[in-house]
This record gives structure tokens, C-alpha cells and sequence, in this order.
């Protein structure tokens, strides 16, 4: 399919298509409808400027600004005064229930709000979007796009599609990049849809799930599907008609494109697809460039996969915002096989490291480590040396690692702690489990189950930045999990939506070993002027503490202030206060109807300071999410 698309700048881009390589399609806007009773907002075209400045009374963008730093400069909320928060409103959001399966409703949002002049703008787990009075909490329309919620696969299984993660304002347009696979542009005034592209069908496993961003008149997105099949695409969309203005794949299917020649001959691949974009992307306006991070390749099996590093999968990518060329990519995990993609949104920092200013792009992985990259060139700040990794000739596993060094990489354990735990334990394969205590890389096959520690799980739970001290704020976990192969007879290659290349795996906690009760999560201040660990705060979160610890997960991203204070939530519904600079814990409210998981947002209500959070999740012990808005502010 060829599309001709003419963009703001008057370029004329020729975009060529198939199936396989990522497909484009322009779709007619599905019905539609808004409840609630309209208010005029003007939301502008916001300028670098406004986008790129750390937020004050508006909270404009995802993750808070260009450089996803999520880091608010107002400091009316402080370490001496944020013990006496209280909530001021809640509101359910009260869009009709998806009658047809209820248990839709169940899928985790981790949306965070934005707010801009007495609005505030959400989405729920059903992709329906909302504005809401920032005063009062009163509905003052939404959007319910009626999707299909269940998509059910060539195997016969169904999944529920959303997006979860949040949404773009700009240019007189709320902006949801809708799991369906379709980016649609709202009215803020009125709550009409203005226009939809359907960008690739979920019918070839493709669908949507990071917050879009609004840059310089485009909404720049990325597809997921990577697990399901589909050859993962990065994509910019015209603001004000929905057109495609550039696309770029991030699996390489012929010459000349980024990574081809880490990957065997097409003839030697059992299918082409992988590399899922998660999250949102960055920006860095001087340079031109956007950052995103791109996921694993498919299957997860190194069985069927030939030798090869397989770039730029499991990548932070740096493309060129006017054309979507790449300018460079660092692979941090070659030839995955345990699913350690990357989730994370980047983060872009300036600070003084060995009597230099470095301007630093900053991604965290699932694997558990912190790669600190030059925004311009790629290469590494802090060591990260390629390291020798344990082998496996039947997964084709690859010889070394980029292993950062330092603070980067002393987050949380990276090995088996307890082996002795393990003795006299056999797998269901009827042998002893393979224990990784020398290293998290230890690979495997279908021949045995191999433990391995799984530190990190940084996935939607994004970090902040504090620019006054140079402390990244990282929510991190360490877990254990088994892993083996399905025999490589077994591992077909489907391609939709509702099959994923995951059953081509089995791994996760095994019951009545002592995985089950391995897990804690820990909140770490990464000081990077220094490359060294400030503090660190640990919560264990085994069945024997839940109870006790009040299951204090940390699956919500956090939120600095330049009054010294790190919000952070829990996963069973509490949101918390933390003194930046030492990690003292200075409030927590009181439990919350569910889950948090979309980090803070800090914005200002008739000059009061306001902390507001989405519980997005079921409560505990529950089944149907709370989908409810709270927001915080001193008495008075």
C-alpha cells in the first residue's frame, strides 16, 4: 500500500507498506459519544517552551515535560508542611460499564492525569476519555469510542485491548491512542471526536498502549503487539487531520535498515516481528531528536532463533523527529530470551559527572539496570563493559552483555541469594532446577527449568528526576523466576491478536519453592553526578507482610517537587510522601479504593498546590477497578 501524506512543514512523504513490515491504515471515525455537560477550554499549541519546562500550575504532558522527568517546580507542599495533606474531592469515573463482560473493567490502568487551567483530563481502563472540573471534580463530558473489548485470537483466546497509560493535549485537541489500534483526536471544548487513523489492524496482532505525546503539531506514538507477532512500528500523525507524516520499523526486514546486519538472512528467519513500543517517548529539541524504548523479540524460545543480537530490539532508539530516520540506537540486552524488554519511557538529564556536563538520555530495563547513554552519540556515560554471560548453544544465546557498572548497576540483586533454598528441589521435568547464582543471564532450554533472579520489573512504574541534586528516583523489584522451553516442534507462528509468542515459554513463580517468596520492591535514589546509590527504602511484599507491611507494592511511577518531596503509590492504595534528599517516609493516606499504578500529578487549583492520582486497579481482593480520581491539598 502506498500513502501520500502532505505534513505541516509542506513535505510530501511517500510511505510504502506491507503486512509484515507494519501496516498503515486510514480509518473512518467509529461512533462515537460524550456525556456530561460541556466547557469551553482553550488548550493552545503548546510551544517547546511551555512542553519542555518543568511543570508549575499545569501539568501539560505525560510524565510531565519533554524530558520525562516528572518533576513539578512548585513548592508550596514541603518536607515541614506535607504531613498535614488531606483529600480534597474523589470522583468516580461514571462512564455506563462495559455491560457485555463486565470483566473488562478488570485490565490496570496506569494513567496518569493531566491538568491544564481547572481541567483535568483522564482515560479508564476501557480507553473512555474524561474532563473534570479540577475544583470540584464534577464530569464535565466524556468520551466512550464504543470499542470492541474483547478481540479474541486464531487459538480461540480473547484479551481485552487498551491503552492504559495516559493521554496528549495540544492545539485545541485531547489525543488517545486507543488499544484497538486506532489514534483518535478529541475535542477539549465539547468532547466530539475530531478525527481517528487507524494506524495498523489488530486483526495482524498490532494494537496501542503507551500515552501519545503532542510535540511541534504532530502526535508521535509507537505499536505493541511485538508479543503477538507484529513487526513493531514508531509513527508521527499530522495534529490537525490525523495524516501520517513518518513511520519507522523497529524490526529490519531488508537492507539499510537500522540493524539489518544483526539479524541472519530473511531466509533463515522463522517469522519477522518483535520489538513493542511500551511508552511514551522523549524529547530533546536542540538535537531534534525523540527517544523511545523498544521491546524484545519474538518468540521468546532462543530455539527457533537463529544466532544474532537481533537490533535494535531491546533498545533505546534516537530518531529523527522531522523524518523518523534513525540517528543511532544502544541494544542493552543481545538476543533476549527471558523477556527483559524495554518498557520504560527514557529520561533525558543534564549534570556534572568527572568535571563535565554531560546532557544524558537515561533508560531502565526490566533487567534491573540503568543505562546512562549521551543524548547525541549513544555511547555509554557511566562503564557499561560488553561482559562474558553463561552459555547455552541450543538457545544460540550471545557470548557477552552491556553490564552498567556502579550505582547503574547495584539497583537490587542480580543472582540467586538463597541457593541453599533450592537443594533436593526437582522440576516438573523430574530433575534439579538449574540455579543462576553467578549470573541473572543464565540461559536455558527444554531440557531442564532454570532459576534466575528477575530484577528490576521497571515497566510502567516510570522514575523522576530531582535537577537540584541530581537524584533519579527509581521504583525497582527483585523477584525469581523458572524458566524452560517448549520443545522448538511446538513454537508455531501465528500472527494476531489473542495468540502471544509468550506459550512459547513457561516461566514464572512456581509454587512451593522458594521463588514464592522471594519478591520485595525497593525505592532507590540513584545520584548520577556520581554514579552511586543515595538511599534506598525497601518494602517486602510476600504473603507473610501483606498483611503487616500493608502490601505496600510499588507498581505507580513517582513524582518529585522542587518542595523536596517524592510521591510515590501503592499498589494497595496508598499514595505516600518522601523526603527527596534522604528517603524518610513523611505521610501516607489513608487506603485508597484501589490500586495505584499511573504516577502523580502535581498542578494548582486558585493557587493551591494539588497532588492528584488515578487508582486504576482493582482494590484488594477485588475484581473491578476503582476507576477513581483523587486529589490532595494542605487545609485551609
Amino acid at each position: 500500500m502506498k500513502l501520500l501524506r502532505t505534513s505541516s512543514r509542506n513535505r510530501l512523504l511517500a510511505v510504502s507498506l506491507a503486512a509484515v513490515t507494519g501496516l498503515f491504515v486510514l480509518g473512518v471515525a467509529g461512533s462515537a459519544s460524550a456525556g456530561g455537560v460541556a466547557q469551553a477550554v482553550s488548550i493552545p499549541a503548546f510551544s517547546t517552551a511551555d512542553l519542555s519546562a518543568d511543570p508549575g500550575a499545569n501539568w501539560i504532558t505525560h510524565n510531565g515535560d519533554l524530558s520525562a522527568t516528572n518533576h513539578s517546580s512548585l513548592t508550596q507542599i514541603n518536607t515541614s508542611n506535607v504531613s498535614q495533606l488531606q483529600q480534597a474531592w474523589k470522583a468516580h469515573l461514571t462512564a455506563p460499564l462495559i455491560t457485555s463482560n463486565p470483566a473488562a473493567e478488570t485490565s490496570p490502568s496506569s494513567s496518569q492525569t493531566l491538568a491544564y487551567n481547572g481541567v483535568l483530563y483522564n482515560e479508564d481502563t476501557a480507553d473512555r476519555v474524561y474532563a473534570t472540573d479540577a475544583a470540584s471534580g464534577k464530569l464535565l463530558w466524556y468520551f466512550d469510542a464504543k470499542l470492541n473489548p474483547w478481540i479474541v485470537g486464531k487459538t480461540g483466546a480473547s484479551a481485552y485491548v487498551n491503552s492504559v497509560r495516559g493521554l496528549a493535549i495540544g492545539d485545541g485537541k485531547v489525543y488517545i491512542a486507543q488499544g484497538e489500534d486506532q489514534v483518535v483526536a478529541i475535542d477539549a471544548a465539547t468532547g466530539r471526536q475530531v478525527w481517528a487513523n487507524q494506524v495498523a489492524p489488530y486483526g495482524l496482532a498490532y494494537y496501542l498502549t503507551a500515552a501519545p505525546l503532542y510535540y511541534d503539531g504532530m502526535v508521535i506514538e509507537g505499536t505493541a503487539g511485538g508479543d503477538s507477532g507484529a513487526n513493531c512500528i514508531i509513527f508521527a500523525l499530522d495534529s490537525k487531520t490525523g495524516k501520517v507524516l513518518w513511520h519507522f520499523n523497529a524490526i529490519p526486514t531488508k537492507p539499510g535498515m537500522l540493524g539489518w546486519n544483526t539479524w541472519p538472512p530473511l531466509s533463515k528467519r522463522p517469522w519477522i516481528g518483535g520489538g513493542a513500543v511500551w511508552n511514551t517517548g522523549s524529547v530533546d529539541p536542540k538535537l531534534g531528536l525523540i527517544y523511545f524504548g523498544v521491546g524484545n523479540p519474538i518468540p521468546y524460545s532462543g530455539l527457533v532463533r537463529p544466532y544474532g543480537a537481533e537490533a535494535p530490539t531491546e533498545s533505546v532508539v534516537a530518531l529523527n523527529l522531522e523524518t523518523g530516520k534513525p540517528a543511532w540506537y544502544y541494544q542493552e540486552i543481545h538476543h533476549d530470551i527471558w523477556d527483559w524488554d524495554e518498557s520504560e519511557p527514557p529520561m533525558l538529564a543534564s549534570f556534572k559527572y568527572k568535571g563535565a556536563i554531560r546532557d544524558a538520555v537515561v533508560s531502565s530495563n526490566k533487567d534491573g539496570y540503568v543505562y546512562v547513554l549521551d543524548r547525541k552519540t549513544g555511547k555509554p556515560i557511566f562503564p557499561i563493559p560488553e561482559t562474558k554471560v553463561p552459555q547455552n548453544a541450543a538457545s544460540h544465546t550471545y557470548p557477552t552483555q552491556p553490564i552498567p557498572q556502579g550505582g547503574a548497576g547495584d539497583l537490587i540483586p542480580h543472582t540467586i541469594t538463597d541457593p541453599g533454598a533450592w537443594s533436593g528441589l526437582l522440576s516438573s521435568l523430574g530433575n534439579p532446577y538449574v540455579l543462576g547464582t553467578q549470573s541473572q543471564f543464565t540461559p536455558f532450554d527444554d531440557t531442564e527449568y532454570t532459576v534466575t533472579a528477575t530484577p528490576g520489573l521497571m515497566q510502567w512504574q516510570h522514575e523522576a528526576y530531582d535537577p537540584s541534586t541530581g537524584n533519579m528516583f527509581v521504583p525497582v523489584a527483585y523477584g525469581i523466576s523458572s524458566w524452560s522451553s517448549l520443545p522448538a516442534e511446538q513454537v508455531t507462528a501465528t500472527m494476531a491478536y489473542g495468540h502471544t509468542f509468550a506459550r512459547t515459554i513457561l516461566h514464572g513463580v512456581v509454587t512451593g519453592t522458594p521463588a514464592a517468596n522471594a519478591s520485595h520492591v525497593r525505592l532507590v535514589a540513584l545520584n548520577l553526578p556520581t554514579n552511586s546509590i543515595a538511599w534506598t527504602d525497601d518494602y517486602p511484599t510476600s504473603a507473610a507482610t501483606v498483611n503487616a507491611e500493608g502490601a505496600k507494592g510499588l507498581f505507580s511511577g513517582v513524582t518529585d517537587t522542587a518542595g523536596g518531596v517524592l510521591f510515590a503509590g501503592r499498589s494497595f492504595g496508598y499514595l505516600e510522601a518522601y523526603n527527596d534528599k534522604t528517603g524518610a517516609l513523611l505521610w501516607t493516606s489513608d487506603q485508597l479504593a484501589g490500586g495505584l499504578r499511573g504516577a502523580p500529578s502535581v498542578y494548582t487549583v486558585g493557587g493551591k498546590e494539588i497532588v492528584s492520582i488515578y487508582a486504576g486497579s482493582p482494590p484488594p481482593g477485588g475484581t473491578t477497578n476503582a476507576e477513581t480520581l483523587y486529589t490532595f491539598q494542605l487545609p485551609g
